[in-house]
Parts: C-alpha cells; structure tokens; sequence
C-alpha cells in the first residue's frame, strides 16, 4: 500500500526479507565487537566529549525526489536527536511528500547506535516506528523499520549515507515493506 502510493518500488523486497535479518544481526554483532570494554572506557573525569557525548543533541536534514509509476514527489525530512548516553541516540523525525495526490506526512520516534571508533567515518545502526499520515484514497498507516549506514565528518557537519528497511504494520494490500537508500546532513551541537 505504503510503497505503491509514494512512488518507491519494490526493488527486491523477496530478496531484501532473506538477507535483512542476516545484515542486522550481522551489524549488531559488529557494533558489540568494536564497542569499548568498561575494563577500557576511560574515566568519567579523563573523558574526551565527542559529537555523540551524553547531553548533545542532533539536528539533521534531508530532502529529495522519488519518481515510479508515472509520479513524482518531493520531500523534505527533518530530525531531532539526543544522546541519552554516549553515542546511543533517541530521537523524533518528521517529513512531509509533496507531488501528486495523495499527500504524505510522516512522523515518529527513532533510536541509532553510533559505533565509537576513533575515525572520521562511523557505522550506525537504528530503529524507528513511524505514523503515516495519508489524504485522498488510502488509509493512515504505521510502520516499524530498521537502519545501517555510516556517518562521514566534515568540519561540524555529518553526511549520512545507509540504507533502510521498512514494513507496514498496520492494515495493507499492496506492497508491504521497501528498502531503501537514505542520505542526509547531521548537525550536532
């Protein structure tokens, strides 16, 4: 349903099910084996504060078009994140699909993992729920969804590049989940 009305396709959905639980566990497993050990997390008072510090906060956005089917649409996206404990990040986006009818906003709580390396660009990992608001034919619907990228330092700025899996939850009859490429701008303060 989700993925007919706002033009995404399902590029490989079959296939994406097979090997998006393999990625996702293979991802955490990951981020378990590079996260530091108590035994060698330095002491609160020596503790160099980074971007993803406990008490910063996030601002990212986004912005693009998707073309399928004979339509196009716009979107712009926006995203508030706070990292509750060092690189663990809970979080709030918002966007709205602008083009052909129906409309489409979306609005949701998210949580991303920062992977702790020492390097310019780092893996992440997440979550999210998300309530699409819907005008014209089809229903309001709600879905959950996993995500793993990486983010690359430049200056203050973050880009984020990763890819996103996302299934509808609520009632559907089309097209149930997509993957999907995500690309952004973080602002950490």
């Amino acid at each position: 349903m989700r993925a007919e009305s706002n033009g995404r396709s399902r590029r490989g959905a079959d296939t994406a099910r097979a090997w998006i639980p393999a990625a996702l566990v293979a991802a955490l497993a990951l981020t378990l084996a590079l996260a530091p050990t108590p035994a060698s997390a330095a002491a609160p008072a020596e503790r160099a504060t980074t971007p993803f510090s406990q008490g910063r906060s996030r601002v990212g956005i986004a912005g693009g078009a998707v073309g399928g089917a004979g339509r196009l649409d716009f979107y712009i996206a926006g995203s508030f994140g706070y990292y509750v404990v060092d690189n663990l990040e809970f979080g709030v986006d918002l966007a709205f699909w602008f083009g052909d009818t129906p409309f489409f906003a979306q609005l949701g709580p998210a949580v991303r993992y920062i992977v702790p390396l020492d390097a310019p660009v780092k893996p992440y990992l997440g979550a999210f729920y998300r309530h699409w608001f819907v005008t014209g034919v089809d229903p309001d619907a709600d879905t959950v969804g996993a995500r793993l990228g990486l983010l690359i330092q430049s200056s203050s700025v973050w880009f984020t590049i990763g890819a996103a899996y996302e299934a509808v939850v609520s009632e559907c009859s089309g097209d149930c989940d997509d993957l999907y490429p995500e690309f952004g701008l973080s602002f950490v303060f």
